[in-house]
C-alpha cells in the first residue's frame, strides 16, 4: 500500500509529511547539483563514481574542432581532467576572508596525496540552515541557495588526527563558471593548482 493515506504519516504523500531521503543525502544530493550545474555552465562533462574511494567525480573538459573543408563542428574531451571530492555542510564560518570547515580526518588525507595522475580539489557546498533557503523554485528560474568554494590540498602535510582537520578555504575561491575553466585551462596547459 505505497499510496496509503495514514494518519501517522508513514505514507502520506499528499499531506508533504513523507521524506524519501534523509537530511544529509539531501545535502549531498544538493551539492552535487551544484557541481553539476557550474560544469554544465562551464562546458565540461561529468563522470560520476558509482563507490566512493575519496572522489565523487571527474570533471572533463571539452573542446571543438572545425573540419575545414565542411565547417562541420565537433565536440570531444581534450583529455584535461579534475576529481573532485564534494562536501556540504551547514556549519561553515567566516573567518578572515576564509571559510572554516572541519573535514573528516581520512578525506584530508585523501586529497593531499601530492602524486596523482589527474589533480584533485575538494568542493565544499555551504549552504544555509534552514532547509526552506535551500531550494527555489518558480516557472521562471531555479535557485540553489548556499554557495560552493573549491581548495586544492596538494602541498598540504596529512594530518595524524582521528576524526577531523580543520581547512580554510579563501573566500574568493568560489566554484564558479569562471573560476572552474581557470582551472581546466592550468590543467591543460600542465600547471598547478
Amino acid at each position: 500500500m505505497p499510496y496509503s493515506s495514514a494518519s501517522d504519516g508513514r505514507h502520506n504523500h499528499h499531506h508533504g509529511n513523507y521524506k524519501l531521503m534523509t537530511p544529509e543525502h539531501q545535502l549531498e544530493a544538493l551539492s552535487q547539483a551544484y557541481v553539476k550545474a557550474v560544469a554544465s555552465r562551464a562546458g565540461m562533462s561529468c563522470s560520476w563514481r558509482d563507490v566512493d574511494y575519496g572522489i565523487d567525480v571527474t570533471l572533463h573538459d571539452v573542446t571543438v574542432r572545425t573540419n575545414p573543408e565542411t565547417g562541420r563542428k565537433r565536440y570531444f574531451e581534450s583529455g584535461a581532467a579534475l576529481d573532485v571530492q564534494i562536501k556540504s555542510t551547514t556549519t561553515a564560518t567566516i573567518e578572515n576572508e576564509s571559510v572554516v570547515y572541519d573535514l573528516e580526518a581520512d578525506a584530508y588525507n585523501d586529497l593531499c596525496v601530492a602524486k596523482v595522475c589527474v589533480p584533485r580539489i575538494l568542493v565544499l557546498y555551504a549552504v544555509p540552515k534552514s532547509s526552506s533557503s535551500r531550494l527555489e523554485q518558480s516557472e521562471t528560474h531555479l535557485l540553489l541557495g548556499g554557495c560552493g568554494y573549491w581548495h586544492s590540498l596538494k602541498h598540504c602535510e596529512p594530518t595524524t588526527n582521528q576524526y577531523k582537520k580543520r581547512i580554510r578555504i579563501p573566500c574568493e575561491n568560489v566554484f564558479s563558471e569562471v573560476q572552474l575553466k581557470e582551472i581546466m585551462e592550468r590543467i591543460y596547459e600542465g600547471g598547478e593548482l
